[in-house]
C-alpha cells in the first residue's frame, strides 16, 4: 500500500476518503500488534484455562514449558520464583529445606498475594537488610498490631492486610547486619 500524494488525497470524495484511513489503520493495527507469546495463547483457550486453573497436570506441564521457554534457563531460584523450575517425582531435602514443588507453591502463593519476585528472592535467601531498615519495619509491624481495625482486617484475612503482614515477616525472617 503507497501514501497517495496530496493531489490524490484532494481529489478523492469523503467516501473514498474514510474508506482509504480504514484501509491505512487496519493495515497499522495488523502490523503494530504484539505476537501472542505461547502461555498468552494457552490462556486465551477457555476450555484450557478452566483445566489450568482446576489443576489439570497436563495444562501446567504445557504452562510450564511455555513459561521455560519464555524466560530462558535463568538461576534455580529465578525458575521456582516464575513456576517453571524442573520438578522431579522424588526429591530429597534436609534441615527442613522445602522441596521444589513446595517452594514453587511458596512461589505462587506470594505471587498472587501481590510480592514481587525481589521480595520472594530475599525470602527464599533469608538476606539480612540494613539494622536502621529492620527497626524501622518492626515499628511498622508493631504499629499495625497496635490497630485494632487492622488487626480485624487481618484476622479477616483482608488481602492488603495479609501482604502487609508478611513483607513485614520477609525482614524478620531475613535479620539485619550491622553497619560497618
Amino acid at each position: 500500500m503507497s501514501t497517495p500524494t496530496h493531489a490524490e488525497i484532494a481529489a478523492m470524495t469523503p467516501e473514498q476518503a474514510t474508506a482509504a484511513l480504514q484501509e491505512r489503520h487496519a493495515a497499522y493495527k495488523a502490523a503494530s500488534a504484539a505476537p501472542a507469546s505461547p502461555e498468552q495463547t494457552l490462556l486465551a483457550d477457555p476450555t484450557w484455562r478452566s483445566r489450568y486453573l482446576a489443576g489439570g497436570v497436563i495444562e501446567r506441564q504445557q504452562m510450564q514449558e511455555a513459561l521455560t521457554a519464555k524466560l530462558g534457563a535463568g538461576d534455580r531460584l529465578d525458575q521456582v520464583i516464575a513456576g517453571t523450575a524442573p520438578v522431579h517425582e522424588i526429591e530429597t531435602v534436609s534441615d527442613g529445606a522445602l522441596t521444589t514443588f513446595k517452594q514453587m507453591v511458596a512461589a505462587a502463593d506470594l505471587r498472587a498475594l501481590g510480592i514481587s519476585p525481589e521480595a520472594t528472592r530475599q525470602l527464599f535467601e533469608g538476606r539480612p537488610v540494613p539494622k536502621s531498615e529492620y527497626d524501622a519495619v518492626m515499628k511498622f509491624k508493631a504499629d499495625l498490631l497496635s490497630n485494632k481495625e487492622w488487626v480485624e482486617k487481618y484476622r479477616n484475612r483482608d488481602r492488603d492486610a495479609v501482604r502487609q503482614m508478611i513483607l513485614c515477616n520477609i525482614v524478620k525472617v531475613g535479620g539485619y547486619t550491622e553497619a560497618v
